[in-house]
């Protein structure tokens, strides 16, 4: 039910090697481990038991009550019995937790994905779901940024080719407009024109 760490992230460690095996000693730390997560010592048990997935504040203590253990022991403080309790209740509990729960979520996405429904597409595409606007933000769907090269300007040289082109279009259009009504007899030139002069 424990878990015995030897802290060497200490300074002291490295300034007492004559002295190891006592110095380990007195460095051991006890640490819970539930449900294959080990809590952290110097926090308040319903604080803890949060550290597993799937346990929120409210089943922290509902956990804590139904075990029996004070809401304001320390995880450290606690003792191998009230450890065991805490392993019973969640057993006997019922709930779903750490993998067996996270493979549910992902199973839940998949079905989405699967039935292709909107929350499924924005799941595929990499989009938040719930109606959140994109055009900014929303960088933890997209992920980090995407630098985009900017397009060219057009210079004034270019600007100038792009006029004369559409100058001469406009004077090849008038042209066989002009061409195709000489070909049409004088009736249809005469109305085809607005002209009534021969």
């Amino acid at each position: 039910g424990r878990l015995y760490v030897i802290n060497k992230k200490n300074p002291k460690y490295k300034q007492r090697q004559g002295q190891n095996r006592q110095f380990c000693k007195n460095l051991r730390i006890t640490m819970a481990r539930i449900v294959g997560v080990d809590l952290p010592k110097n926090k308040r048990g319903e604080i803890g038991l949060t550290y597993i997935f799937g346990v929120g504040h409210n089943t922290a203590r509902k956990i804590l009550s139904e075990a029996g253990v004070d809401y304001d022991t320390k995880v450290k403080d606690w003792n191998d019995e009230q450890i065991a309790a805490i392993r019973n209740t969640i057993s006997g509990m019922g709930i779903k937790l750490e993998g067996e729960l996270r493979s549910q979520v992902q199973m839940n996405i998949k079905r989405l994905m699967d039935i292709g429904c909107y929350r499924g597409i924005r799941h595929r595409i990499g989009l938040p779901l719930r109606g959140q606007k994109t055009k900014t933000n929303a960088r933890t769907r997209k992920g980090k940024k995407k630098t985009v090269a900017n397009k060219k300007k057009a210079t004034k040289q270019e600007l100038s080719n792009y006029g004369k082109k559409d100058r001469d279009f406009q004077e090849k259009g008038r042209k066989s407009r002009a061409t195709r009504a000489s070909s049409y007899p004088f009736f249809f030139q005469q109305h085809y024109c607005h002209s009534y002069k021969r």
